[in-house]
């Protein structure tokens, strides 16, 4: 008989068994609700909407179980981290290319030192600004013009088809270019949704004005300071999926400019077990079987290392290289006229 060393070893192993017992039926129901996609999706809603009518008291007795085990057992946590961050990696560098969300994640969100293996990684988001026209790929390089070098580009992003929370995230990258003032702050309060995907790109879109605008940074710092609760709260009693990690990923960037600690080690834990077979990680909890995606994978990867690197090992970058900032260039980039760092993007060259 399998041997278990902790009560969470016995959960998971009761998990993947019962998981197992079912993966037949599911994949059996699957395969006859993709003609019904507006069943699927109800099923999908109704399981989601179980899961959060007990998870306001069920996940924050959970987090004080898991907070324990981290405390109690501290090196089969560190080796279940580190497990989990060689998975992921293992399943990035398997990727022929980036998303440009996992591009931004892996070059702006933590000390370029904290792990090697990712340089190579973030070099395949170079095939990117190649096919992609993409004005979001100014919080690399500030000089990036879209229509300029992106004139080559086969692909486009359109500002008309992003969401009511990215539009303001967009908006706020060309801040200078668009004279935005004090007053603009004002707009991103009315994208706010109490700890949701709103929440989070303002913050984002924060960021953006203290690199980008001439808005006073102590107004800016009032709107940081009111995306910090919600955040906390919405995760105490949140399970994983796309929003828990960017979250996660959102407070660590607090933590990196001076503010409080406060992602939870129990956070960190269950992004370590919602983690997929093959290294990624689903964006939405399904009733039915889910696929990795970059965008929840490129945020639960960069929430790893850095709690890796920051909080067991104390590194904090001083005695190497800073995070990149904001529109610094491109880190593939060669030297063009002025001293402007760029990437030639004509033909795919």
């Amino acid at each position: 008989m399998k041997k278990f060393t902790s009560i969470l070893d016995l959960t998971d192993e009761i998990y993947g068994r019962v998981f197992l017992s079912l993966k037949g039926s599911l994949v059996l129901l699957e395969s006859r609700m993709k003609k019904h996609r507006t069943i699927r999706d109800l099923i999908d809603g109704i399981y989601r909407k179980v899961f959060l009518s007990v998870d306001w008291f069920l996940v924050p007795l959970e987090n004080r179980v898991l907070n324990w085990y981290v405390r109690r057992y501290p090196n089969r946590f560190r080796a279940r981290l580190d497990a989990c961050i060689e998975k992921s990696l293992q399943y990035f560098e398997a990727q022929p290319t980036l998303i440009a969300d996992a591009l931004f994640s892996f070059t702006l969100g933590i000390n370029e030192t904290f792990e090697p293996r990712l340089a190579p990684i973030i070099q395949k988001g170079s095939e990117y600004c190649r096919q992609w026209k993409d004005p979001h790929l100014r919080m690399l390089d500030r000089n990036y013009d879209a229509e300029r070098d992106g004139a080559y580009c086969p692909n486009e992003v359109n500002p008309e088809e992003l969401s009511a929370p990215e539009k303001p995230w967009l908006t706020s990258l060309y801040a200078d270019q668009l004279g935005l003032t004090e007053d603009y702050l004002a707009e991103l309060e009315a994208i706010d949704d109490n700890g949701g995907y709103g929440t989070t790109h303002k913050l984002l879109a924060c960021f953006n004005l203290k690199t980008f605008s001439t808005i006073p940074h102590e107004a800016i710092d009032l709107v940081i300071e009111s995306t910090i609760a919600p955040m906390v709260r919405a995760q105490r009693r949140s399970r994983v999926d796309d929003v828990y990690c960017e979250r996660v990923g959102m407070l660590q960037q607090l933590e990196q400019s001076g503010y409080h600690q406060y992602v939870q080690p129990a956070w960190i834990l269950r992004i370590m077990r919602a983690q997929m077979e093959g290294g990624g990680w689903y964006e939405y909890r399904s009733f039915f079987r889910s696929q990795s995606d970059q965008h929840p994978s490129c945020l639960a990867l960069t929430a790893l290392i850095d709690y890796r690197e920051r909080r067991l090992k104390n590194r904090t970058g001083d005695s190497g290289p800073q995070r990149r900032e904001l529109g610094q260039g491109f880190p593939w980039a060669t030297e063009g006229e002025g001293g402007r760092t760029i990437e030639n993007t004509q033909n795919g060259g």
